[in-house]
């Protein structure tokens, strides 16, 4: 790999990711929130759809929405939940006027973000954006004794947090409405990218995405360094082999956009220090 401290000129000094190539891992439809900031700070991007989002479920989750009123929260975890659960609701005839009586939960704050836009606000945002976060919140307000609580989540979800809601009092209606499948569209830039060395850092910001990298970029996925986007996406990436340079805190686009900047930082030290380091 060309030291970035070479491909840095005097002009672009001031650009924290000048001369640094990072390969963003969703859809270039859903991408640019990540990929615009990593530009303007001097960075070459690179993207490629890892996964695909399928819908399932879709009976399951209509009928759920239909009867929205009886359940006292509804619990997303991801963006893709909200959109495909406000869908739903909204088919049914139920807008966002009418989510007054039913409160919602959510991890992370581009899943609040989501939220909002579709004209709801979320009940609960823990500071920790992970499973364990949540039912951290859920407990501090006295548990979740005898409440309803829907739960549209993605296929292989982890099972902390419908355990925990179940252990704190709560029948929970657990759909799987959507599964992450691997792809290999776009590949062969990134892959051509990989096999030149031009790869300073890949973002990853699911576990699903380490599955998607591992399985396109093999024997390449471990040829670049990788900034995660949370504890759980780090776990999946160590796991797969790969080396975590740097992890989002908090676990947002704003965190992501950082930890690139501080795992590329990371690789110029030790490019200034160790000149034969590649």
């Amino acid at each position: 790999m060309q030291p970035l401290s070479d491909a840095v000129g005097d002009g672009e000094a001031r650009s924290p990711l000048a001369g640094a190539t990072i390969v963003v891992t969703r859809a270039a439809s859903r991408a640019s929130a990540l990929v615009a900031p990593l530009e303007a700070l001097g960075a070459n991007v690179l993207t490629y759809a890892a996964t695909r989002i399928v819908p399932r479920e879709e009976r399951a989750l209509r009928h759920a929405a239909c009867a929205l009123a009886r359940f006292d929260w509804v619990v997303f975890t991801s963006a893709v939940s909200v959109m495909l659960t406000c869908d739903a609701t909204e088919s049914c005839g139920i807008a966002a006027g009418d989510w007054v009586h039913t409160r919602v939960a959510c991890i992370g704050s581009a899943t609040a973000d989501a939220l909002r836009e579709r004209g709801i606000e979320p009940t609960l945002v823990p500071q920790r954006f992970v499973a364990e976060g949540l039912l951290q919140a859920f407990a501090a307000q006295g548990g979740l004794d005898c409440m309803a609580v829907l739960y549209p989540a993605a296929v292989g979800a982890r099972p902390e947090l419908a355990d925990g809601m179940r252990a704190l009092g709560a029948s929970v209606q657990l759909l799987a409405i959507y599964e992450s499948v691997v792809t290999n569209d776009d590949v062969d830039m990134v892959r051509a990218a990989l096999r030149e060395g031009h790869v300073d850092a890949v973002t990853l910001a699911a576990s699903s995405a380490v599955e998607g990298w591992v399985q396109a970029m093999s024997p390449l996925h471990d040829l670049a360094d990788v900034v995660s986007i949370g504890p759980i996406t780090t776990l999946a990436a160590k796991a797969a082999g790969l080396h975590v340079a740097a992890e989002a805190t908090p676990s947002t686009i704003e965190g992501l956009v950082a930890a690139v900047v501080r795992a590329i930082e990371a690789q110029r030290d030790r490019h200034q220090h160790h000149p034969n380091f590649s």
